[in-house]
This record gives structure tokens, sequence and C-alpha cells, in this order.
């Protein structure tokens, strides 16, 4: 059974965009948290198995810009449509719904510049 580690409000940074419910790691089940963590960490146990909280994190590729000689990182949605990453969360995942997802649309930067396939090469 997998735990994981959530950020709380004990947790929150004002120097960079982590928000409650956000996932820091996922631990085996005999993973031991110290009294620290137990205090400003909410941990969860889930019976999903790891491997599929890990297909949720989102994909991710490096593309040459076609005018700059520099290269942008696209992530891909839930549609599996590739989109410019212009603002990278602190962390990749959120708990929401007894599910792991996404945080990349949550920052509407990120959800507004499509990436043409060809693009990506």
């Amino acid at each position: 059974m997998p735990q994981l580690m959530l950020i709380t409000e004990l947790s929150l940074s004002e120097t960079d965009n982590r928000q409650v419910d956000d996932v820091v790691n996922i631990f085996d089940d005999s993973w031991e948290f110290c009294e620290h963590e137990k205090k400003i960490f909410r941990i969860v146990k889930t019976t999903t198995k790891k491997e599929v909280l890990e297909a949720a994190f989102p994909k991710t590729v490096k593309f040459p810009d076609p005018i700059m000689p520099v290269q942008y990182e696209a992530w891909q949605d839930c549609n599996g449509n590739w989109k410019r990453l212009l603002e990278k969360p602190r962390f990749d995942v959120r708990w929401e719904g007894g599910q792991v997802k996404e945080n990349f649309s949550r920052i509407q930067a990120n959800t507004e510049n499509p990436v043409e396939m060809r693009e990506l090469g």
C-alpha cells in the first residue's frame, strides 16, 4: 500500500508555487516517517498501485523553438495534447478526489499554448 506525502498549510512556502495536497513524494508502505514529517505533512495511504500513481505524472519533452535557437519544454495533457510548459509547478502532481492528478494545468499559461507535433520532431 503506497503512502503519499502531501503539502499542508504548515508546509506551504512563499518562495514557490506549491499548494495544499501537492504530492511531495510516493513512498513504499514500509517507509517510516519521522515525527517532524508527520507534523507538517499529510500522509495518505492508498490501495492504488505505485505504478498507477506514477503513471499520472505528466509526460514532458524538450523541443526546439522554430525561430530562436533555444529549447522549450512541453507537457502532454490528459487528452494527449502537447502544450508549452511556461511555468513549472513546484510539484508535478496533486492528490485530489482519491487520485493523483497532474498539476501543470493549474497554471493557466500552461494550458493556452499548444505545440504542433511537427515542432516536437
